[in-house]
């Protein structure tokens, strides 16, 4: 998957799909229609990643939150075997807009770099 996914990532920032404002939730149903999305390629687009502070990479590329965290920031922990939902700091807030407002061109290189530590990019 990961030359895969590496091809698909250089194809959609080429063809200008991320160049549209989109929300996260459009920009994943644009990218599952795409014609050389790669099986498997949600999971990752989808995760919280500490490289991105705690942004999916879906959201980074969309520049925007998914609406479900812009109704509530923050993140899942677990205490004692039990979820619980801790807000985001200030500083964590401010560190997320930085990168959500970068350039398109920004964005896409920090999720290529988030791919390739998690192994899903050559």
């Amino acid at each position: 998957m990961t030359v895969a996914m590496g091809l698909f990532m250089h194809a959609v920032y080429q063809d200008g799909t991320l160049a549209a404002q989109q929300s996260p939730e459009e920009l994943l149903e644009t990218l599952n229609r795409h014609e050389k999305r790669v099986e498997g390629s949600n999971a990752f687009l989808v995760t919280a990643c500490d490289e991105l502070n705690e942004l999916a990479p879906a959201e980074v590329l969309a520049g925007r939150y998914f609406k479900a965290r812009e109704e509530s920031p923050g993140h899942t922990v677990w205490v004692d075997g039990q979820a619980k939902h801790e807000p985001y700091t200030e500083v964590d807030i401010a560190a997320q807009r930085r990168i959500l407002e970068a350039s398109v061109e920004v964005r896409a290189a920090k999720v290529i770099a988030a791919a390739k530590l998690w192994g899903v990019y050559e």
